[in-house]
């Protein structure tokens, strides 16, 4: 008899434990106001005591053994990174090749300048040697044989090196310096017979007038051509890539142009050239450098029109993109409000049918406690 009282005393502690573990997780279910509500108006003073000594009979402390290992791993793990959290990553060095040598496939030789052949009329060939230094251009006599063209083209370039190079000189002149240079570069190669065949032509910029450069005749004479290309550039005046710099206005400019001009005809005519074709070469050369000016400037315009235009319509583009953006922006965010005012009703919603059902389920909890209890 005494045995089944104590089996029927352990079996309502049993139910009774698990009946207040349900209870324990329904009220965790609910609100505060609700759960407090249940509490204190369905509840009778006993229930709330048992209830009570249950939950703090049921709460364990973490055992501070435990707690000092996993302390003391956590120091352990973090021991090779003191400052905790990620470790940082070196930035490795990374090591080009070497940039290898671009050539400039694009770029021309100067004109005139170097090696150039033609046929005659039987169908010879000729070769020609040609350098260009200090705004003079310098012609070998034409030669069939490729091989003396080609020392003549040597002794030029030589020559050009010297009279170049001895240019920082303050006793510099190109005349004595040039024609000595040129003179013992034949002579080394056993061509100093063809000195007298020599050609010399002055190269002046003139971009600003004719477009490019303003060559004069060849002449035979170096002291000839030394001396036309002194008044020249002198007449010229400081240049910068052909265009005059050192100019205040139109006036000034067109007054050297004809002193040029008229010191070019001089050379033209000691040289034995036709003066009034030269003339008329200049005239039309200059004409065609008005033209292109002129359609240079108009070209410059339309490409400022276009531009202007092009900016007015990508300004007009972007200002209506702009207001379709804010008009789908607005829309955006008010469609963004409703599905969360949507959102939180439906939240609310289900919050109160959870509600329902948990009060619901803890009233029947409450009542089986009571039948427990009797």
């Amino acid at each position: 008899m005494q045995l089944s009282k104590n089996m029927v005393s352990r079996s309502k502690t049993r139910k009774r434990h698990r009946l207040l573990q349900l209870l324990h997780r329904e009220l965790k279910r609910l609100s505060r106001p609700s759960r407090e509500a249940i509490i204190f108006q369905q509840m009778s003073q006993g229930q709330k005591m048992t209830f009570e000594h249950w939950i703090l009979s049921t709460q364990r402390l973490p055992d501070a053994t435990a707690v000092g290992v996993q302390a003391d791993t956590g120091r352990t793990e973090n021991s090779a990174n003191p400052t905790g959290g990620r470790q940082r990553r070196k930035c490795g060095t990374r090591s080009f090749g070497q940039r290898s040598l671009q050539i400039n496939r694009h770029a021309k030789c100067r004109p005139g300048a170097g090696l150039t052949s033609w046929l005659d009329k039987s169908g010879r060939r000729f070769y020609v040697a040609t350098v260009v230094t200090e705004h003079l251009q310098i012609r070998a006599a034409a030669m069939r044989d490729i091989e003396t063209a080609k020392k003549l083209l040597e002794s030029l370039r030589e020559g050009q090196a010297v009279a170049t190079s001895a240019k920082a000189c303050e006793s510099w002149d190109l005349e004595e310096t040039l024609g000595a240079a040129l003179y013992k570069a034949l002579s080394q190669r056993g061509l100093e017979t063809l000195y007298q065949r020599m050609r010399f032509s002055v190269r002046v910029p003139a971009r600003r007038w004719i477009g490019g450069a303003l060559q004069t005749p060849y002449l035979a004479d170096l002291r000839t051509a030394c001396r036309a290309r002194r008044k020249l550039l002198e007449a010229r005046g400081p240049t910068r890539a052909g265009d005059r710099t050192d100019l205040a206005d139109e006036q000034d400019l067109e007054a050297r142009w004809k002193n040029l001009q008229s010191l070019y005809l001089e050379v033209c005519k000691e040289a034995g050239s036709d003066i009034a074709q030269a003339a008329d070469h200049l005239e039309e050369a200059q004409c065609c450098r008005q033209a292109s000016l002129k359609a240079a400037a108009a070209v410059k315009a339309q490409k400022l029109q276009a531009r202007f235009l092009l900016r007015t319509e990508k300004r007009k583009a972007a200002e209506a993109c702009k207001v379709w953006k804010d008009k789908l922006r607005g829309e955006a965010f008010k469609a963004k409000l409703l599905r969360s005012e949507l959102r939180v009703q439906q939240k609310a919603w289900r919050m109160e049918q959870t509600e329902v059902f948990v009060k619901d389920r803890i009233a029947r909890l409450l009542a089986r406690w009571r039948v427990l209890d009797k």
